[in-house]
Order: structure tokens, then C-alpha cells, then sequence
């Protein structure tokens, strides 16, 4: 049985499929947004999207950002938020970025010889370089987040950073070149590949490193050699292009509301470069374009501005960029930022980020407070988690804004953090997780897609149950701090 099919059936286990009929209900509400948002507008959402996802011909089945997955979403959105009222405008935002073209090849030389496959057992990272090399393989001694884990490390050697939670990839790819690798293999726990990419301080520092996620079997099975006492030797060669890439943001403002309180509600809508991104992050970009629809007919107290980013894969880039370009006068009046991802993760549950002194800004915790009372009035389980865990405050678009001092919420319903049995105890509500494994397990892997026939959804990617929830939550969230 192939290790796609074992992680399918393994999906499919984890909840109870769900058929349903998408008919189209219009988007027309005069009240707390949160009491019309349906499953039905949604899921039409995720299908447009998807749609997007399969036609795109430069990196079919993505919606990457600078392909057609990526401009059609973006278009999209637009559409629906003009025809609805909304002043739209996209930002540019250039980004460089480096592809890796085909054919690629990494195996083992010595002692076995051994051809890996391309996207099941490695696929290569964006902004990887490109090189031809056959080295050794030297694992750091501890696990690379520190520089200190390379003090032993030879020079021109390949290494292997097995990541967790407590460890942001981006440190420790430095690490590893700034020891000198000459080509650097990352893997995290669970089935399958999973597609990342990283952010160099400079364009050109990895041009001629080949940088590739790996597998988890295929991490441990080299781990394995390793602590056997063998120092396997691989051939990595990896072709890269550098370019610079236009994308952009979506900015839509009411046309009423008080222009110097504003509300800012995102959320992320490129996918990772291997997969649709359905709930990683289209499940929240059409929670946030569907809650902009039901409000179009409310007139806020405050400015509602809605942002879907572009470039969040590749580290914040859009978000970060719009944070950059607004003057002190513009971020001050800026009253709170909603952040919103994966909000229908089939293993997960209901999280909303704590706030911690000196990394969430004063007044963070009136909106986490809101979201409690929400999940408490409807008789829900949730679970407040501190901003360092997973170091969920840093990898979401929320982060430029709470450098900027501004007050921040965020709902998720999970990526790779693992259930547990401390969820158990909390979530009797939900139905049966499976302990041990990811609450989202296709973050970042090519099941992370709509599976569709029809007008009918079946599909053991999402908890369709939670992701409306969810997504009330985050409708009844905008409504209350915009009035």
C-alpha cells in the first residue's frame, strides 16, 4: 500500500464524511453577521478556490502565489467585494523568490544506493539554490536552533534538522549555512511530505544550497544509518531560478464606519507550493470574504477594513509589507486586527491565542475575552493558548501588526501541533480525535484539498461541524468590534 493511500484511509477515519448540497443562499443579513453566516456560502467559496487550484497551469493543483491558482483567487474576492459596495484596492508587493526546476535528483550513493522520489519521499523548498553535490551526511548535535549545535560540524558536509515546535526553520537554515553545509534536509513528524518554504535574510544566501523537506521515514530511515554507525553519502542536484515576482494584496474598506477607528480583519490567501490550501488558508479567506458579504448592508460604527495577504508561505511577506508602508498616523488609528487560519482542521478544536506581556499589545485580551464569552454563550469548549506555543504569534500575519503595537486576536483550529490527551479532557463536545496525530494532518501536504462530485462535498479534510462554528465566531467577532 502506498504512503498516500495509508495517510488517505488514515483522514478518513478521523471523522465521519459529510454530504452536502451547495445551493447558493444569498448573502443578505441586517444583523450580527454571525447568526447568517451558512455552511452552504462557504463551502461555495472552498469550491471556487479549489476550482482555481485545479487550472492552474504553472503549479497545477496550487494556488501559489505569482500563478494563475493564486491571480484567480485574488480576483475573485475582488469581484465580490466591489459588487457588494466595498472601495477594493490591491497593493503591490514585489517579492524575490527562487523556483527549483525540474529534473531534480537526490539518492544515496554509499553504503546502499537509493533513489528517493520526488514529492513522496522529498520535495524541494522554496528558495532552495540550486547545485550539483555529493557529500556526507552530519547531523548537528543537537537539533540546529542553535548555532552552537554545528561548533562540531564539517565544512561542505549535507546535514538533517529534524524540526518540532519549539524551533522556527527559518533559524535554523541559517544555522546550518552559516556552519557551512552545502546542503540542508528538513523534515517535521508525520506521514508524508510536507511543503515549506523559508525566508533568507538575503536573496542570494542559499543560491547554491539545495534545500529540501523530506519525509519523516525518510529522515529517520538516514537517522537510523547514522546511529548504526554509518555515514551514508548523497547526491543532491537541484536547478534554480531567481527572480523577482509581482503579487498583491486585497484592501477593501466600508464606505461607512468612523475612518479613525478602523476594525482590520485578515487573513492569508496563497497556498503552500504543493497543494490547494483549503484550509490552510482558504477556509478563513472565504469565512472573512463571506462575513464582509453579510455586512455589507450594516453600516459599522468603525472603518471595517478586510485584507486577504499575499506572500504568507514565503514568511509574512504581505502583511508584513502593508504594516511597513502605513505612516505612525495611519497604524495608530488602527483599533484592533482580527487574524483568522485553518478554521476547519478535521482533528482540531476550538483555540483562540492568549495574550502575554511583552508579545501581545495592551488590549489584545478584550478580544480573546470576546471569544471566550462567544464559545461560553453557545455552550462550546475552547482552549486559550499562550502566544509562544508553536510560536504562534510570530507565524501568522498578526505579527507586524503586534510589532506595531496594535491589539490582536486570532482563532485557529490546528496545524501541526499534535492532539493530546489535555484536548481530550477539554473538547468532550467534539467528536473522537486521534491522539498523537496533527490536528490539521495535511498542513502543508497535497491532501490539503477539496474532494468533490457534483454539487455534493465529501471530504475528510475538514470538520464541517467546527468550521462553522468557527467561523460564527469569527463573523460575531468583526460585527461586535466594528459596532
Amino acid at each position: 500500500m502506498t504512503k498516500h493511500n495509508t495517510l488517505t484511509k488514515l483522514l478518513i477515519s478521523l471523522c465521519t464524511p459529510l454530504l452536502l448540497n451547495t445551493t447558493s443562499i444569498a448573502a443578505e443579513c441586517n444583523h450580527n453577521a454571525s447568526e447568517c453566516m451558512t455552511l452552504s456560502n462557504l463551502v461555495n467559496h472552498l469550491k471556487a478556490f479549489q476550482q482555481f487550484a485545479d487550472n492552474n497551469s504553472e503549479l497545477p493543483g496550487t494556488r501559489f502565489v505569482s500563478t494563475s491558482g493564486y491571480d484567480e483567487t485574488r480576483d475573485y474576492i475582488a469581484k465580490k467585494m466591489r459588487d457588494a459596495g466595498y472601495q477594493v484596492s490591491l497593493q503591490d508587493v514585489p517579492m524575490d523568490i527562487t523556483y527549483v526546476t525540474s529534473p531534480r535528483i537526490v539518492e544515496q550513493v554509499t553504503p546502499d544506493v537509493k533513489t528517493y522520489q520526488d514529492n513522496i519521499d522529498y520535495a524541494p523548498i522554496v528558495n532552495s539554490g540550486g547545485a550539483d553535490i555529493t557529500a556526507a551526511l552530519q547531523l548537528p548535535a543537537g537539533d540546529g536552533c542553535n548555532a552552537s549545535d554545528y561548533s562540531a560540524f564539517k565544512s561542505g558536509n549535507i546535514t538533517l534538522i529534524q524540526i518540532g515546535d519549539h524551533c522556527d526553520r527559518n533559524v535554523a537554515i541559517q544555522n546550518a549555512i552559516e556552519a557551512g553545509a552545502k546542503g540542508i534536509i528538513v523534515s517535521y513528524r508525520g506521514l508524508g511530505v510536507r511543503y515549506m518554504g523559508w525566508n533568507p535574510a538575503s536573496p542570494t544566501i542559499s543560491e547554491n544550497i539545495p534545500i529540501l523537506a523530506s519525509s519523516n521515514e525518510m529522515a529517520n530511515e538516514l537517522k537510523q544509518a547514522i546511529a548504526s554507525g554509518i555515514t551514508p553519502k548523497l547526491h543532491i542536484q537541484f536547478k534554480a531560478v531567481r527572480k523577482t515576482i509581482p503579487s498583491h494584496n486585497i484592501i477593501a474598506e466600508s464606505q461607512g464606519g468612523d475612518p479613525n477607528h478602523v476594525v482590520m480583519v485578515g487573513a492569508h490567501i496563497d497556498s503552500s507550493h504543493g497543494n490547494a490550501g483549503m484550509n490552510d488558508n482558504a477556509s478563513s479567506a472565504a469565512t472573512v470574504l463571506e462575513t464582509a458579504l453579510l455586512m455589507k448592508n450594516i453600516t459599522p460604527m468603525k472603518k471595517l477594513r478586510f485584507a486577504w495577504w499575499t506572500g504568507e508561505e514565503l514568511g509574512l511577506i504581505g502583511s508584513n509589507y502593508y504594516v511597513e508602508h502605513l505612516s505612525q498616523a495611519e497604524k495608530s488609528k488602527i483599533a484592533v486586527y482580527l487574524n483568522f487560519e485553518v478554521l476547519g482542521a478535521p482533528n482540531g478544536g476550538r483555540m483562540i491565542m492568549g495574550t502575554s506581556d511583552g508579545v501581545t499589545p495592551k488590549g489584545s485580551e478584550k478580544i480573546t475575552q470576546l471569544y471566550v464569552d462567544y464559545f461560553k454563550s453557545k455552550n462550546l469548549k475552547y482552549y486559550v493558548f499562550d502566544p509562544a506555543l508553536a510560536n504562534a504569534a510570530r507565524r501568522s500575519d498578526m505579527f507586524a501588526f503586534m510589532n506595531a503595537g496594535i491589539p490582536v486576536g486570532f482563532i485557529i483550529t490546528g496545524a501541526e501541533l499534535p492532539w493530546n490527551p489535555l484536548f481530550d479532557s477539554i473538547f468532550t463536545d467534539l467528536p473522537k480525535r486521534v491522539n498523537g496525530l496533527d490536528t490539521h494532518p495535511c498542513y502543508h501536504k497535497a491532501c490539503d484539498k477539496l474532494t468533490m462530485s457534483g454539487d455534493e462535498i465529501h471530504d475528510a479534510n475538514f470538520d464541517f461541524d467546527l468550521y462553522l462554528q468557527m467561523s460564527k465566531a469569527a463573523a460575531h467577532a468583526v460585527y461586535t468590534s466594528a459596532m
